[in-house]
């Protein structure tokens, strides 16, 4: 295994493809051009399809999990907007309520 770090933004037109034949190969195009491709070979052969299958299954719980955190920010910034909304209405409701006091 090489080690190095690279950075990559992933933009709305990601694509991710994989096949299952040997040799298993999970491909992602970070904007959705077949241009740009990150491939993971899994390790081992091919009578090795259990221990790939249980890594691809960590992989996926761990994409799982980081989207629920991010869908969960995302809800809770769209909630406090959604309440600042109707904290503004019901201040302007109020003045006009006072007569625009």
């Amino acid at each position: 295994m090489s080690r190095s770090r690279h950075t990559f933004f992933l933009g709305s037109g990601l694509s991710v493809d994989g096949t299952s034949a040997w040799p298993a190969v999970l491909t992602i195009h970070p904007d959705g051009s077949p241009r740009t491709a990150l491939a993971f070979h899994l390790s081992g052969g091919p009578s090795a399809i259990a221990e790939q299958a249980a890594t691809v299954e960590r992989l996926a719980e761990a994409v799982t999990s980081w989207a629920k955190e991010l869908r969960a920010r995302a809800d809770a910034e769209q909630d406090a907007v959604a309440k600042l909304a109707a904290a503004q209405a019901e201040i302007e409701r109020l003045l006009a309520e006072q007569g625009g006091a």
